[in-house]
């Protein structure tokens, strides 16, 4: 199935799954000609932005300018086999001639569909034990050795259990997870795990130590994206098994971020038996782990389904199933939540959000910080970004607080540095650069450039996740550099042609953004301010001071001085470096007010083991 004819078949299989979704919640038949008619064209259109307008990224994540590791492609292509790598890749395109042929198609089985059944139920409302949530899903594979987007590492979350965990929105302690306890030697190189004796995977064979090495062996030995989080510190011959219960891992060298790494999905626990019976790709759509969830099946571009785990050894949820929808479009996602089709929606954007409160009193939103920044990055070998002066004009020519009160509503806040609020090294106020178009003019004319100069701002189309589109995005900081004398031309690609760009230093100018893939400070200064770094290297930055102090910061073990270290980092990054930092936006999500116990948590948004359904 290729091009027009897969929008058309994806528009009506979405239907009919819709309809599916329906009956097994145990909701009577719902379709009207109109509302099936409207299912079918959604499906079809979603196809076409999808795939049309941005193309099919590898990685919604790391379309997002997150790093990713040479070679990544080619290890991925290897893992899901050429012609599935092609499948879920392959950007595809749809004509006029055929959206005639879908619309009459979808009135055709618009009017065998209908017949005219009285008013749609309320989907989501019509069985207690069944969560329905939307959302726009990135996932290209749910084995947590290769989960590198958002919904994929979170949705493994449910499925799969860490050594630690963090609880809430609380970043500076680590709680038990399958481990109970842990310590480390005064060089803080040993570190000794115990494990829970009565963790079970969802086969009913139980989690222990040998399956701690498998998993984390597993995912260092297939090397793709996730497995940079642990391979800096960890390799397999670093992982000992002491006995059933008690594990030994010995780190390359000290490290303070060392337990924030093991709450990440890329440490998850999986069933060494169940894996071996299977060939490797199985774990793409499968899950083998000891969650509160397992994965019951996964319907690319429709929906992943999640059944609860029987064997789970903790307090059992008590939705029976979890259905995520995959819905590209938050306006779609609010007439669905309308309607009562989901009980939770996830990129609305802060305008939808406050008309659906406006509308209704059956919803509520609940929100919390989001573990991202926006940045405007500046290549250091082009001119004239080369002298610092100019850099410096740049992070003054910016309206900051413009940006969080008529772009984000509101909903996000202005930074000093990279170090986001939530972790430790976070200051509100550093004494840099601020708003400030008279200093911006003097700066660029002390370099030499004070009649203004042109430029070119690049960046990747599509939504924020907080609510302005990045077109609009751009559109604000070239007015606000043209206030300056910078002329801007934004060029806004397609995620995969921006990061081709990107990656390859060919960018003056350029808006991205970067999330956390464990709650920690390093996860922050080494990106952008180590020579190293994956971000820093893309605008060709590299500093010998901000390398040492950013080394010498991983390896303190005392917090206190290590919080005076990454506040010296981001002082010295924001004074010499090439980034002005936007903003770090916050997360709501909206949902019907029937739903009950959903506790926001940054790191897994997605965690649905406490939620039920009950009366508002």
């Amino acid at each position: 199935m290729r091009g027009e004819g897969a929008a058309l078949w994806h528009g009506a299989r979405s239907a009919l799954v819709q309809r599916k979704v329906a009956a097994q919640q145990g909701a009577p038949r719902l379709e009207q000609g109109g509302r099936l008619l409207r299912l079918v064209l959604h499906g079809a259109h979603r196809q076409m932005e999808d795939r049309n307008v941005q193309g099919r990224p590898l990685c919604r994540r790391r379309a997002a300018g997150q790093s990713v590791l040479p070679g990544d492609r080619r290890r991925l292509t290897r893992h899901l086999g050429k012609q599935r790598f092609r499948r879920v890749t392959r950007p595809r395109g749809i004509g006029s001639r055929v959206l005639l042929a879908l619309t009459i198609c979808a009135f055709a089985l618009a009017a065998a569909g209908c017949r005219g059944r009285g008013p749609s139920p309320n989907l989501a409302g019509s069985a207690r034990e069944v969560l329905v949530v939307a959302c726009a899903v990135d996932a290209l594979s749910l084995d947590p050795a290769v989960a590198y987007e958002f919904v994929s590492a979170n949705v493994d979350l449910d499925l799969y259990e860490t050594l630690l965990r963090y609880e809430g929105n609380d970043f500076t302690r680590p709680r038990p997870g399958l481990a109970t306890s842990w310590k480390a030697s005064a060089d803080g190189l040993r570190w000794v795990f115990r494990l829970r004796k009565e963790a079970r995977f969802a086969s009913g064979a139980p989690v222990d130590a040998e399956a701690v090495k498998f998993s984390l062996d597993r995912t260092l030995d297939m090397k793709m994206g996730p497995s940079e989080i642990l391979s800096d510190l960890l390799s397999p011959d670093r992982i000992r098994v002491i006995d059933a219960h008690t594990v030994e891992m010995r780190l390359k060298h000290p490290s303070s971020y060392f337990l924030c790494t093991l709450s990440n999905s890329a440490a998850a626990i999986v069933d060494p038996k169940v894996v071996r019976q299977h060939p490797a790709s199985w774990m793409t759509d499968h899950s083998a782990g000891s969650g509160p969830f397992v994965l019951e099946r996964w319907e690319r571009d429709v929906s992943m389904v999640l059944t609860r785990n029987e064997q789970y050894w903790g307090r059992k949820p008590r939705l029976r199933r979890v259905i995520i929808k995959d819905v590209k479009e938050p306006s779609t996602q609010a007439m669905m939540l309308e309607r009562g089709d989901i009980d939770m929606a996830y990129d609305l954007s802060p305008l939808q959000i406050s008309e659906a409160q406006a509308a209704s009193s059956r919803v509520r939103v609940v929100e919390g910080p989001f573990l991202r920044l926006f940045y405007l990055g500046m290549n250091v070998r082009c001119k004239p970004f080369d002298n610092p002066k100019v850099r410096e004009a740049v992070r003054c020519a910016i309206d900051y607080d413009g940006l969080v009160r008529d772009m984000a509503r509101g909903h996000a806040l202005a930074l000093q540095g990279p170090i986001i609020k939530g972790l430790l090294g976070y200051q509100p106020a550093l004494g840099t650069a601020r708003h400030d178009p008279v200093r911006a003019r003097r700066l660029l004319a002390d370099a030499g450039v004070g009649e203004g100069f042109d430029t070119t701002l690049y960046a990747s189309t599509g939504p924020t996740a907080f609510g302005p589109s990045r077109d609009e995005i751009c559109a604000k900081l070239q007015s606000d550099l043209a206030a300056v004398g910078i002329r801007a031309e934004v060029k806004m690609l397609s995620s995969t042609a921006y990061l081709d760009l990107y990656r390859g230093k060919k960018t003056a100018l350029n808006m991205g953004d970067w999330g956390a893939d464990f709650p920690d400070a390093f996860n922050f200064a080494q990106p952008f301010g180590h020579s190293r770094g994956p971000l820093a290297a893309r605008v060709q930055f590299a500093d010998a001071t901000l390398d040492g102090l950013i080394d010498s910061a991983s390896a303190e073990l005392d917090d206190r001085r290590r919080r005076a270290m990454y506040i010296a980092i981001q002082k010295r990054l924001m004074a010499i470096g090439p980034w002005a930092v936007l903003l770090q936006p916050t997360r709501a999500l909206l949902m019907r007010a029937e739903v009950h116990g959903f506790v926001y948590e940054a790191l897994s948004p997605m965690d649905y083991a406490g939620v039920w359904k009950g009366e508002p």
